[in-house]
C-alpha cells in the first residue's frame, strides 16, 4: 500500500503508462484490451501460418482478420447497375467494413480461398469471383471480400437488387 492507501502500480503497467502518454484516448484503450488479453512477455505464440505474431493472441487476431474474412457476410447487398461484363456497381452495407452506396466491383478469379458474401459458399482458388475494382491509394474495409460470379449473375437476372 502506498501512503495514500492504494496498492502500488506494478512496474509494466506504470511503463506502460509511459509509453501510452502521448496516444489519444481511442488509441489507449484498444492498447489495453491488446494487453490485457495477451500473455506474459516471452511467451511463444503461433499464428496462421505458425508465424511468431510477438506473443500475444489478440494482435494475431487481428491480423489474420484482415487477411481474410472469417464467415458468411451479415450484411445488406443491392445490385445497382451492371456497367459492362465485367463491371457492376453495388451498395454494399456492413457494420464491419462500412457502407458503400455506389462501389465498383469487377469480375476476376479468386487468388486463395474465402467465402462468397452473398451465399455464405466456399470459394477456391481459380473460382470466378466479383471483388472491389479500382486501384485506390487507400483500400476499402471489404477489399478482401469476394463474392461468386454465378451467385451474383444469378441474382442479376432473377431481376433482384
Amino acid at each position: 500500500m502506498t501512503a495514500h492507501g492504494a496498492a502500488p502500480m506494478h512496474a509494466s503497467w506504470s511503463s506502460a503508462m509511459e509509453c501510452f502518454a502521448n496516444n489519444g484516448p481511442w488509441q489507449q484503450t484498444i492498447d489495453w484490451l491488446e494487453r490485457a488479453s495477451c500473455p506474459p512477455a516471452n511467451t511463444p505464440v503461433s499464428g496462421p501460418r505458425g508465424v511468431l505474431l510477438d506473443g500475444c493472441p489478440a494482435l494475431a487476431m487481428r491480423r489474420a482478420s484482415r487477411a481474410q474474412p472469417d464467415g458468411p457476410f451479415s450484411g445488406y447487398i443491392r445490385i445497382l447497375e451492371r456497367l459492362s461484363s465485367t463491371a457492376i456497381s453495388l451498395c454494399w452495407n456492413d457494420a464491419t467494413s462500412g457502407h458503400y452506396s455506389d462501389q465498383l466491383w469487377t469480375r476476376t478469379h479468386a487468388r486463395r480461398k474465402s467465402i462468397c458474401s452473398l451465399t455464405g459458399k466456399a470459394i477456391n482458388r481459380g473460382d470466378a469471383v466479383y471483388r472491389p475494382g479500382g486501384r485506390r491509394r487507400q483500400r476499402p474495409a471489404n477489399a478482401d471480400r469476394s463474392i461468386l460470379a454465378s451467385a451474383l449473375e444469378a441474382r442479376e437476372a432473377q431481376g433482384e437488387g
